[in-house]
């Protein structure tokens, strides 16, 4: 056929491809078997930098980034089998190139005529994209590699997909030992409750924590994140923090210990301390105070009565000390109360008390009423001395 009826049959027919190279989200150029350029859609016009018009007059090969070592293979590839696919770079009319993905197909329409289709899908932004989770993904693995926690992931059937260079130390096995195998393969004594904690994780597709596992030899807690293609793992090492506390807890059980033992010397200290009070209270009023009473009756002079009186004074003084203090501090008494309550209970009358403590009868008379009202004995019909005697010494 020749040019001229060629051109004019593809005029007649170019209104019923258009509408389709229109819709096509691809740029789409038709070209003649000569190699020159006859239709394309704007997408293509977009992507080309080139009106419709301009492309009429290049051949096909123009468009090609010859620098691109993929462009003869991809145009040797169409001529021989009359079709080709490939990624390589075009060329923008301003010089630029892109990336983007061609297939090119040679075919004759119904009048004959020669055409090669050449469909365009520009890979810019997918490049971009792809660069950038590329970059993204190298940060990622530059810090998996450096961090000293334990990182890996399983798929949804528990194997090994990826591990970190940490994990390979505390695991003790390569990566190419690792890949495809499960945790109870590699480690047949692992716990089963430690694996049904993942699979837990992986079924309900939450996030879980798990503190104080005991895998490798070591204590780690551990993180989980479950995905549509499985789990990751992170393990921090917490063997350094469970042996401290460890310590800790050995120190706390020695302190207790020490602690009790120190309780119970206390205790038998102030079983002692009781004893030794008793004694000597039991002893001063059996092998001391008698004697004094038998002096007190003999024939003394005035001064010697007198001296003998101090003499007993100041014993009772030390011995109240050792009476039921404890019992009268309960009732916030006053010293003098303390001893007026001691001779009270010894039997010693409010005349003898006057004189024992160098005071006047009213005072002592005071300080019993006073002993009457702490002890809730000032409206009841009961006898001071019998009170005394019924608390219990300590």
């Amino acid at each position: 056929m020749k040019k001229a009826e060629t051109v004019k049959s593809l005029a007649d027919s170019k209104q019923m491809f258009r509408l389709l190279l229109e819709t096509s989200l691809d740029g789409v150029i038709i070209g003649l078997s000569g190699g020159s350029l006859f239709a394309a859609n704007s997408i293509a016009c977009e992507m080309l930098g080139r009106s419709e018009e301009e492309m009429s007059h290049i051949a096909i090969n123009a468009l090609f980034d010859h620098d691109d070592p993929r462009a003869p293979i991809f145009l040797k590839e169409l001529i021989r089998t009359g079709k080709s696919v490939g990624e390589l770079f075009l060329r923008r009319a301003d010089g630029a190139r892109f990336p983007a993905e061609l297939s090119a197909l040679e075919f004759k329409d119904s009048s004959g005529c020669e055409l090669t289709v050449l469909t365009i899908h520009d890979l810019t932004e997918y490049k971009q994209v792809d660069d950038a989770l590329r970059i993204s993904n190298q940060k990622i693995a530059t810090v998996l590699a450096s961090i000293t926690d334990i990182y890996f992931t399983w798929d949804r059937e528990g194997r090994f997909t990826d591990l970190n260079q940490q994990a390979e130390i505390v695991m003790g096995k390569t990566r190419e030992e690792v890949i495809g195998k499960t945790l109870a393969e590699l480690f047949p004594k692992t716990k089963k409750e430690y694996m049904q904690y993942y699979w837990t994780a992986m079924a309900s597709k939450t996030p879980m924590f798990f503190d104080a596992l005991f895998l490798f030899g070591r204590w780690f807690e551990a993180h989980a994140y479950p995905s549509e293609e499985g789990l990751s793992v992170y393990f921090k090492d917490i063997t350094k923090r469970k042996r401290a506390e460890k310590k800790l807890t050995l120190k706390t059980e020695n302190l207790e210990e020490v602690n009790a033992a120190l309780k119970v010397l206390l205790h038998q200290l102030e079983g002692s301390k009781a004893d030794i009070e008793g004694k000597i209270l039991s002893n001063v009023r059996e092998l001391v105070l008698p004697y004094i009473n038998n002096l007190k009756n003999s024939n003394l002079s005035s001064r010697q009565l007198s001296v003998l009186n101090i003499v007993e004074s100041n014993l009772n003084n030390i011995i109240s000390s050792f009476l039921p203090l404890l019992k009268f501090k309960h009732y916030n008494l006053t010293p003098r109360e303390i001893e007026v309550a001691a001779l009270v209970k010894e039997g010693r009358s409010i005349k003898d008390i006057a004189e024992l403590l160098a005071v006047s009868i009213s005072t002592v008379q005071f300080h019993r009423i006073s002993l009457r009202k702490k002890f809730g004995l000032k409206d009841r019909d009961a006898n001071l001395r019998s009170y005394l005697l019924s608390l219990k010494e300590q």
